[in-house]
């Protein structure tokens, strides 16, 4: 078994809120989709068209934040009781190809 003794919080961090910030994009083109099919009164603008733009930027902010929070826990955690214990095979490497 091996341990996961320390999280990096920045790089975790960019990673997730990258991460978080996709995700909302998928999420808020689903949502607007969904807007767009929606009886609405003529000439009118979808409804909520600003927090459509603004979502994913918020989603990955919040994301970025809260992975920093939760990594510096860990971290604060792993040094007193261990880290996440994982198992991990080698597995022989596939031969070179010329």
């Amino acid at each position: 078994m091996r341990q996961i003794k320390s999280l990096g919080v920045l790089q975790t961090s960019k990673v997730m809120g990258a991460l978080y910030f996709s995700f909302g994009l998928l999420l808020m083109m689903f949502f607007f989709a969904l807007a767009m099919i929606t009886p609405r009164p003529r000439g009118s603008a979808p409804r909520g068209l600003g927090m459509f733009l603004v979502a994913p930027v918020l989603y990955g902010v919040a994301g970025f934040i809260a992975t920093a929070i939760i990594c510096w826990l860990y971290n604060a955690i792993a040094k007193r009781i261990g880290g996440i214990e994982f198992e991990v095979s080698s597995e022989p490497e596939p031969p070179a190809v010329p």
